[in-house]
């Protein structure tokens, strides 16, 4: 099968590897497209947080193609979503935090993940996963759209973790996929407005034709004074899906009197804040990290009513196949579309 193996920061070689066989409790995965997530584009490329021979990738989906000894549930052709995210929210998830554990997910960290294991990434044909970690997908929602479950789950635990209701104002600072799947999903929460900020114009676009209320460019107007002024004193939630080093602090001063700020963006550098400017309004600062299963299939109820606009944020001209997944990456980086997805 066909890998796309990260050798140095910007190169991946597209490589010939053997198929990979699953173990007890796994499936195999044929990967049908894999989308290219804001974190595997800090890791390949800006910062190289990835041992040289790993393939990455997390946002993908296909079907089942074989079973492993002891797996009931699912067979060949089954269509699948990944849902190695968190296993669940709430209590769940505080008694696994009372756990002792790895303090980083393999998923962060990114430094495993040979061809052929169990944590290798998407950008292959084929790939093994524990079958608890698969969530089936809806005939409403097909194999090229099926691509944006993942983020959407992401974006659904970030509204969730910012609480956003019909009465609240949103501002978003960051309109790559996953801001624009938060404002998308919390428009379908009820959100009274919701406002965004990105420097790039394609994003800007798909922005304004997803129904985002008004987007700034923050190369031309100060974000802080644009939600500021267009909320009539700051919205009620702020979610930075930038992590640039300015963006948690124009959220925490952007943000009205107790209001929520969300925390979704990775930044992998330091940032800067000055409480002087935020602190006396009882602001609340909330991060979250991936999703639970419950997310997941919230996303899949969202993309499969039409509440989330695909057309606009993945096309067929921001299609890769793996053996220019170089290009996709580079585009990527340049902001110069809104989602590149690779095709398996």
């Amino acid at each position: 099968m066909k890998a796309a193996v990260w050798k140095e920061k910007g190169r991946f070689d597209i490589e010939e590897v053997p198929v990979p066989e699953p173990a007890a409790g796994e499936v195999l995965i044929q990967i049908a497209y894999c989308g290219v997530c804001g974190t595997d584009i800090h890791r390949a490329c800006t910062h190289g947080e990835i041992e040289p021979g790993v393939v990455i990738g997390h946002e993908y989906c296909g079907s089942v193609a074989a079973v492993g000894a002891g797996v009931t549930g699912w067979k060949e052709g089954d269509r699948v979503v990944c849902a190695s995210g968190i296993e669940e929210t709430g209590a769940a998830a505080a008694a696994a935090a009372r756990t002792p554990g790895p303090r980083f997910t393999p998923r962060m960290v990114a430094r495993t993940g040979k061809p052929g294991t169990l944590h290798q990434g998407g950008f292959a044909e084929y790939k093994r996963i524990r079958a608890a970690n698969i969530v089936a997908v809806p005939d409403s929602v097909d194999d090229f759209t099926a691509a944006l479950i993942e983020p959407c789950a992401v974006a659904v635990h970030a509204n969730e973790r910012a609480a956003v209701g019909p009465r609240d104002r949103v501002a978003i600072l960051g309109l790559g996929p996953i801001g624009l799947l938060v404002a998308q999903v919390a428009k379908a929460n009820g959100a009274l407005q919701v406002y965004g900020a990105d420097p790039s114009p394609v994003r800007r676009q798909a922005a304004l034709d997803l129904g985002i209320d008004a987007v700034f460019d923050p190369r031309a107007t100060d974000s802080v004074d644009a939600f500021v002024a267009a909320t009539g004193g700051g919205p009620e939630v702020v979610i930075d899906c930038a992590a640039a080093p300015r963006t948690l602090d124009q959220a925490l001063t952007a943000v009205r009197s107790d209001g929520r700020v969300v925390l979704v963006g990775i930044s992998w550098d330091p940032v800067t804040a000055a409480p002087l400017e935020w602190i006396g309004r009882n602001v609340e600062l909330r991060c979250m990290y991936a999703y639970s299963r419950a997310h997941c299939r919230r996303a899949m109820e969202l993309i499969g009513a039409g509440a989330i606009g695909a057309p606009a944020m993945i096309r067929p001209e921001w299609t890769f196949p793996i053996d220019s997944i170089q290009q996709a990456f580079a585009q990527s980086l340049q902001a110069a579309l809104v989602k590149a997805v690779i095709r398996l």
